[in-house]
């Protein structure tokens, strides 16, 4: 039921543009299920969106921490990196890609 009316208060809070509220709710939810795939993808956009590159590069490692075969968000974290010129990160989910489209 918590998480029911945390992911209602999230999406309404995303419409509303009110990024902040949202993840507050998203951190509240990822109490109760800390491993959602997508809780966390939507966390990472969130902070990416707002600028906040290194917990968004958190937030997604984290992620695939849980379920290392989430080949787009893999794939989202590898253009990111060299996005912010961190080629040495990008080159290991490159690798991992290459792996897991084998």
């Amino acid at each position: 039921e918590n998480e029911t009316a945390l992911s209602g208060l999230v999406l309404a809070s995303r419409r509303s543009g009110d990024n902040q509220e949202a993840i507050r709710y998203l951190n509240q939810l990822l109490l109760i299920t800390p491993e959602s795939p997508p809780w966390l993808t939507q966390k990472t956009k969130i902070l990416w969106e707002q600028g906040q590159f290194d917990e968004a590069f958190e937030t997604a490692e984290r992620l695939l921490s849980f379920d290392p075969t989430l080949i787009e968000m893999r794939q989202w974290l590898a253009d990111a990196y060299h996005e912010k010129g961190k080629p040495d990160q990008a080159k290991v989910h490159e690798l991992i890609l290459l792996r897991l489209k084998q």
